[in-house]
């Protein structure tokens, strides 16, 4: 992950945070030191302070109101780190629970897509960060 200022004059970075900010932020998550931007993705690209975790490989086809594959695995990350209430029973559905949950997980990390800030699909990007979240270190 790069912020806009880290690679270019020409841009700047959307929304009112520092990406000096975004990596201390995710550098606390992770139990790291972040040192900025590196080669291969900076905090979470494995080479500067974050855990050696490995996320598992993002499952083709899964989105917003599709059963197959199975969103349990996406439900539960999510209920590690706080996203939904751990109560809703998990299950192999990406309905709308999984959606609202998603949707705030992505605008929290920055995750969506440009212009959409409500957005319920999860990434292979959200997807590797959810795992390290949830599961790394």
């Amino acid at each position: 992950m790069t912020g806009h200022e880290e690679w270019t004059d020409t841009k700047i970075d959307p929304g009112s945070f520092s990406m000096d900010r975004m990596w201390r932020r995710i550098g606390e998550r992770l139990k790291g030191k972040p040192s900025g931007p590196v080669s291969g993705g900076g905090p979470t690209g494995g080479s500067s302070g974050g855990s050696s975790y490995s996320p598992p490989p993002f499952p083709a086809g899964l989105a917003p109101d599709k059963s197959n594959p199975s969103a349990k695995s996406l439900q539960e990350a999510l209920k590690r780190t706080g996203w939904p209430d751990p109560s809703i029973p998990s299950s192999d559905s990406y309905g709308p629970a999984t959606q609202k949950a998603v949707a705030g997980f992505n605008t929290k990390h920055g995750l969506y897509a440009m212009g959409q800030p409500y957005d319920a699909a999860i990434g292979r990007r959200g997807w590797d960060l959810l795992h390290k979240l949830a599961y790394g270190s």
